[in-house]
């Protein structure tokens, strides 16, 4: 209990429990003077108790195409809480919450055919003049890759894939072959040995594999090969016998 004196009077103030409902205990004859003074100072003592409000929401843009001419809209996104589709433009809108540099996990819904990128970007919350923009890329499960070929001194040499003959190499050792197999999948190349004039070729019917991540279009293969001719061994004449 803290007692204030003031001219003539006595007033008592008790401090609550909580700071924001001070009560003070004041006799009937206390001047109105003093009243009106208590009333504008308690609301302002209060006051530098509240904490500061949060932070409002921030806005990104995440923008999700095929390949970077082909914009894919109607694609589901999802960060923080808030759920949207891309536009025509593949351009979605984002609202965020939180404090400044928290990262937020983002969610995108590829649509049937397609795969979504191997690793996803993490939206960054930054509040400042601009709108800060994500892209995400989603491959279609069958795209063209190209595989440049290489057999050092072994020309005309058959490509085999599952069996089939799809290329061959020049008379370079070279060759340039056109797949389109599913993002993620593992090719396995066969080059074909079989033939009579390649039998002292070693490895013989040597198989090549590369596996086809999303947004990797050219691949280079080689193989080398060395030749195992049997040795030649000559004969030396036997000498005549002389019989006696």
């Amino acid at each position: 209990m803290k007692e204030t004196a003031f001219p003539g009077r006595i007033c008592s103030f008790r401090l609550a429990r909580s700071l924001h409902s001070p009560t003070c205990e004041m006799p009937s004859s206390l001047s109105s003077s003093f009243v009106a003074f208590l009333l504008a100072t308690l609301p302002i003592g209060c006051a530098s108790f509240r904490s500061p409000p949060p932070p409002g929401p921030t806005h990104v843009v995440v923008v999700v195409s095929s390949d970077p001419d082909e914009p894919l809209s109607d694609v589901e996104v999802s960060a923080g809480g808030t759920t949207t589709k891309t536009d025509l433009n593949g351009r979605a809108r984002l609202s965020l919450a939180g404090e400044d540099g928290t990262q937020v996990d983002l969610s995108v819904s590829c649509p049937q055919g397609f795969a979504p990128p191997s690793r996803m970007p993490s939206l960054i919350i930054r509040r400042s003049s601009g709108t800060p923009e994500y892209e995400v890329s989603c491959k279609p499960f069958d795209h063209g890759i190209i595989i440049a070929l290489r057999t050092p001194g072994v020309p005309n040499l058959p490509v085999r894939y599952f069996g089939r003959v799809i290329g061959k190499t020049d008379a370079m050792g070279y060759a340039l072959l056109k797949l389109e197999p599913r993002t993620g999948e593992t090719l396995t190349l066969t080059l074909d040995t079989s033939d009579e004039k390649l039998r002292y070729l070693r490895p013989q019917m040597p198989e090549l594999s590369v596996s086809v991540p999303d947004g990797e279009e050219v691949f280079t293969l080689e193989q080398k090969f060395m030749e195992e001719k049997p040795k030649v061994v000559a004969r030396k004449p036997s000498k005549p016998v002389r019989i006696e």
